[in-house]
């Protein structure tokens, strides 16, 4: 059972950063458009700021489960079951993405030059895929340093990630000298400072801990940390009368610490006792379309009925519904295309 708890922990998670990564595309339709100082352009943004916690979650879900000790994954199994998996996933769904992009536009004349061009750019939002292939590249090597680093080495490592990336990216979101921005552009640490970090956090989360004491202090914080979120961001736009993220992005420093008590509250707080086997079937099936779901939804975000949604419905009503809405249909597609043989595991 105890396995059983694991996975559904982590399954839980997974639906959770889907929503989140679903409700900042959602909200960001409005988030653009609004008058910035507007009630509803707050509330707007209030909501992608604290949705912000999906992106860093999924790698930190990835690192606890692929780097925990007890398991084991070869070279061949991780290229030919994992990677060349996304590999195949990502190209097929830039190839569509890039394709309805371009008949969107040049529906009259078709150049097949610019519209491979287009397929090969795909979508923003399929960033994701490739950053996550890279880093399960380099899983072997992380498992083996994870397999003989003690405690220190760890925390080490995780400083370094604070430093050079949480705190530095928060810090020059306040700046908008260039030559400060350079300077402190300068000093790069790309292993720590990028999402591999995040990785390596989610594993000395869920394997090393911290302490009752802290986890005690980030739960009573967390509050504060959505609202100090909201409050400096907003404040940041109205400063610089111009639309940024820096501050709130998935390296803000704020938004880091929401992304730490939330993972650390589901995997060591939410499932204290045992947890029925029906329900573990149903978190499973909801995780399994989480993939999907991340892949399908901007697509099902651009169909009319949601336009009507933005249009009829107040801010602080139609993300949530569209968020929903975009969510359970993403999650039906997925499910229906993850059942077709042979094909499936490569659409989703």
């Amino acid at each position: 059972m105890r396995q059983n708890k694991w996975l559904t922990q982590f399954d839980l998670l997974r639906i959770l950063a889907a929503l989140s990564v679903v409700s900042i595309h959602a909200s960001a339709k409005l988030w653009y458009q609004l008058p910035i100082r507007s009630a509803d352009w707050v509330i707007t943004n209030g909501i992608n700021v604290l949705s912000r916690f999906g992106v860093p979650m999924f790698f930190m879900i990835s690192g606890a489960l692929l780097l925990a000790p007890n398991r084991e994954i070869t070279v061949k199994e991780l290229w030919l079951r994992h990677i060349l998996r996304l590999f195949i996933i990502y190209v097929i769904w830039s190839c569509i993405y890039g394709a309805i992009g371009y008949y969107s536009l040049h529906s009259d004349a078709i150049s097949w030059k610019d519209l491979i061009k287009s397929m090969l750019t795909g979508s923003y939002h399929l960033w994701f895929l490739p950053y996550l292939l890279c880093i399960y590249a380099l899983l072997p090597l992380l498992r083996k340093w994870i397999r003989v680093a003690d405690k220190k080495d760890l925390q080490y490592f995780l400083v370094l990630f604070f430093v050079f990336s949480i705190l530095k990216t928060t810090l020059a979101s306040f700046i908008r000298t260039p030559e400060i921005l350079a300077f402190l552009d300068s000093f790069k640490l790309e292993l720590a400072g990028s999402f591999t970090a995040y990785f390596v956090l989610g594993y000395y989360l869920f394997h090393v801990g911290i302490s009752e004491k802290w986890m005690k202090r980030l739960y009573v914080s967390f509050p504060f940390f959505c609202i100090l979120n909201i409050a400096f961001s907003t404040f940041q736009n109205w400063h610089w009368e111009e639309l940024t993220s820096d501050f709130s992005n998935t390296f803000g420093l704020f938004t880091m610490l929401m992304t730490v008590t939330i993972f650390l509250f589901v995997t060591k707080k939410t499932f204290q006792k045992e947890v029925s086997d029906k329900c573990q079937k149903v978190w499973k099936q909801l995780s399994l379309g989480t993939l999907g779901v991340y892949l399908i939804h901007l697509m099902v975000m651009d169909l009319p009925f949601m336009g009507k949604l933005y249009a009829t419905l107040p801010p602080i009503v139609s993300i949530p519904l569209v968020t929903i809405c975009c969510f359970l249909i993403s999650l039906i597609l997925a499910t229906a295309l993850r059942k077709i043989p042979v094909i499936g595991r490569f659409l989703c």
